[in-house]
């Protein structure tokens, strides 16, 4: 029993070691998934990139071209003027 509470935690101190390594790396993307979690809740990032940083995989997109893709910053910038 003790072996399994020992990964647990262990697990739970490397999860924690990453996110915070992800927040000091990924510092817009941390700050849009701040707000975004405050507005809807919990919220899971499965691919970003930031500074020429990228982190996770890049996901299918099917349906609708996208011409702009709108970086960390401009997300930014777009929540902060919604909420003026």
């Amino acid at each position: 029993m003790s072996d399994v509470l020992d990964r647990i935690r262990a697990d739970a101190a490397k999860a924690d070691a990453a996110r915070e390594r992800n927040r000091r790396e990924f510092p817009g993307v941390a700050a849009i998934v701040d707000e975004l979690s405050a507005e809807f809740g919990e919220v899971r990032v499965l691919h970003a990139v930031e500074s020429g940083k990228s982190i996770g995989k890049p996901q299918a997109f099917d349906g609708v071209d996208v011409d702009r893709i709108i970086a960390a910053d401009d997300w930014h910038s777009i929540a902060q003027s919604r909420r003026r």
